[in-house]
């Protein structure tokens, strides 16, 4: 829906966002819990990550990127108007910080890990961009 939405207002494109990465908030609410437990590279939190690996690979997309970006801009102008309503306050309680920790914590990984994530979520037709032109895109 976000490639279909280029063009579409912000705000339109603002909920499609929440919606996909709202799905993956429990996921990264249960590598918290893991986290503290064990360490990142545990086979438990590995099971986390595999499932946190769509968010991370869909976040590489360039059109993504730039919605994610405009998410931020219209926040921030709410934000600079007074007029934030509770969807934009959910929005940075759930879904920024979400977004935040998928790409923090993949990118922590190294390569070796990132490409068997990778690998056992997609097999091989998912490869993942270099490492500098993901974080290109992720900034």
């Amino acid at each position: 829906q976000l490639h279909e939405s280029v063009g579409a207002p912000p705000e339109w494109r603002a909920l499609v966002l929440d919606e996909v990465v709202r799905a993956f908030s429990p996921w990264v609410q249960q590598l918290y819990l893991l986290r503290a437990r064990s360490p990142l590279e545990s086979s438990a939190s590995r099971d986390v990550l595999v499932h946190l690996a769509p968010l991370y690979w869909l976040l590489q997309d360039a059109i993504v990127a730039d919605a994610t970006v405009q998410v931020a801009q219209v926040v921030l102008k709410l934000l600079d108007t007074g007029m934030l309503d509770l969807t934009c306050i959910d929005r940075c309680r759930v879904c920024f910080p979400t977004i935040l920790e998928v790409i923090s914590v993949i990118d922590r990984l190294s390569p070796t890990v990132q490409a068997e994530i990778m690998k056992q979520k997609f097999g091989n037709s998912l490869p993942l961009l270099p490492r500098a032109e993901r974080q290109q895109h992720m900034r």
